[in-house]
């Protein structure tokens, strides 16, 4: 036992020396910056970060207990135990080195040798959109992305290593993984997948007989699917145990809470949606990821990965026809693996920030490219090249597309604090108003004021999170958001008590004149 961690720490660090994983981990901090600045050097603080600016949100109710082991950590740690903080650079920064180092371990995982390739999967891998969407949710993005870290670990330890002890740390990780948030899933299954196909692809058969190769095909196999099975199952021991301990029932999260609860017809209909996620992910979520030419460009991608395996197998179909059928499972199975968060909840739960699964085919096609390299073939050189070149540019493309989505957010939260200060001070400003006044607001957010600008240039923007002002004013936190950025904090009354007066309903809307007026000890807001 003691040789084994000695020879891993020794691994460890050969790997770390490598300039591959040098490679590898500083492209994914300067693509990091580069796309997500504004959320490292900005608060931008709204929906549930407005309401969880000193917490983690909804934990073990909603089945994430690792994310509240980790809350836990941190708030006696290093807080002691007064409060968590929704900080932005350091909660950025930490979420994109965590972002990095999984992508370190995708390099080491896959083989991926041509130093392009390196740095394209890294930048990928920290520019989807998905992550854009994760730290609109600051106050928990490091937890996610050390998940992400986890789910990624778990499975490399799984695939490559061959002892019990460092099997059985793979399934604990991918446990704590989905202990952290459901969502990585998907990520561990297309990661499963890819590993599969490469290790089809690169074994040795010599003079092997087919009975024993498609033994080994069904063992491997039965190996990858037992140890996702034990995850899940070592995820929910301990959910139910901590649930039973603490006297918590599980809440409606995205519908994850009741993960692959479905009958049979409702299974065979998001099988569908999976695949037809694989070839139209545009036309699958109304918080669209590939917004403007990125549909495109993730077209084209997997064009190129279709392309690399075609030369692949064309190099097999003649003379290894059962190394061919074998490989052709797993390429079956990779869009359902990558988009099988269909199969995990209900459509109308499905948003972007569950969509991280999807990463798992760009990895594929990064995959695909570095083994059509190494059968070094002169005339596939320029098109490996290209190939490669143009993997750059749509993380090139992402990045920009991060920036779009938080200049948008900048604007709309500019609008909604000024919307908001304006309110408070006609508020204050109303004729009989004391600083001891109740506020009533009746039917918040029912009618929009016409007179705030909102650009039509964002509006293809529909990323999770990345709404405009009237989106800001009229979320659930609305007035807690108020409250962070204006300061306002009067006593609230129920509306109810208002609404059935005559002179409330003769009142106008917000922002007419007329619109605020004191009835009793209380200003009345009508909306």
């Amino acid at each position: 036992m003691i040789q084994q961690a000695t020879d891993m720490i020794s691994g460890i660090k050969k790997i770390l020396l490598e300039k591959r994983t040098k490679v590898t981990f500083i492209s994914g901090i300067l693509f990091g910056i580069a796309a997500h600045g504004t959320a490292i050097f900005n608060k931008l603080s709204y929906h549930d970060d407005a309401a969880a600016l000193f917490g983690l949100g909804l934990t073990l109710k909603s089945g994430r207990w690792m994310l509240d082991l980790l809350g836990r950590i941190q708030l006696y740690t290093l807080f002691g135990g007064i409060s968590l903080y929704s900080t932005n650079t350091f909660n950025a920064l930490v979420s994109i080195l965590f972002i990095a180092a999984a992508a370190c371990i995708a390099v080491e995982f896959f083989d991926i040798k041509n130093l392009l390739l390196c740095s394209v999967l890294s930048a990928y891998m920290v520019c989807f959109p998905v992550v854009t969407g994760l730290f609109a949710f600051m106050f928990t993005a490091p937890d996610y992305m050390l998940g992400l870290l986890m789910m990624t670990a778990g499975v490399y330890l799984v695939c490559t290593r061959k002892t019990i002890p460092l099997f059985i740390a793979g399934i604990i990780l991918q446990a704590c993984a989905i202990g952290v948030y459901q969502a990585w899933i998907p990520l561990g299954l297309g990661l499963y997948v890819c590993w599969f196909f490469k290790e089809i692809y690169d074994k040795e058969n010599s003079d092997e007989k087919a009975k024993d190769r498609w033994k080994w095909f069904f063992g491997k196999s039965l190996k990858y699917v037992l140890a996702v099975i034990l995850s899940l199952a070592l995820y929910y021991v301990i959910l139910h145990i901590l649930l039973f301990v603490m006297h918590e029932t599980l809440v409606k999260t995205a519908g994850l809470n009741e993960m692959g609860v479905m009958s049979i017809g409702a299974f065979f209909d998001r099988l569908r949606k999976a695949y037809f996620a694989f070839v139209f992910p545009e036309k699958t979520i109304a918080n669209s990821l590939y917004t403007f030419n990125l549909k495109h460009f993730y077209k084209l991608m997997v064009l190129i990965m279709l392309v690399m395996i075609a030369i692949l197998l064309s190099t097999l179909i003649k003379k290894d026809r059962i190394k061919t059928i074998q490989l052709l499972i797993p390429l079956l199975v990779l869009p359902l693996a990558g988009n099988f968060i269909f199969i995990m909840t209900e459509f109308e739960y499905i948003h972007s920030n569950l969509y991280y699964g999807q990463v798992t085919i760009f990895i594929f096609a990064v995959l695909t490219v570095q083994m059509a390299m190494d059968l070094n073939r002169k005339s596939l050189k320029l098109c490996e090249t290209a190939a490669a070149v143009f993997f750059l540019l749509f993380c090139i493309s992402f990045a920009k597309f991060d920036n779009v989505c938080y200049m948008k957010t900048t604007f709309a939260q500019s609008q909604a604090i000024s919307y908001y200060t304006t309110l408070v001070t006609r508020i204050q400003s109303t004729e009989g108003y004391t600083d001891s006044a109740y506020v009533s607001f009746i039917h918040p957010g029912a009618d929009f004021n016409d007179s705030i600008y909102i650009f039509p240039e964002f509006e293809p923007v529909t990323l999770l999170s990345y709404g405009n002002v009237k989106e800001y004013i009229s979320d659930y936190s609305w007035q807690t958001f108020m409250r962070n950025w204006t300061g306002f904090n009067a006593a609230f009354k129920d509306p109810g008590e208002f609404e059935s007066m005559p002179e409330v309903q003769e009142m106008p809307s917000y922002p007419d004149s007329g619109s605020i007026k004191l009835i009793g000890d209380t200003i009345v807001v009508k909306f």
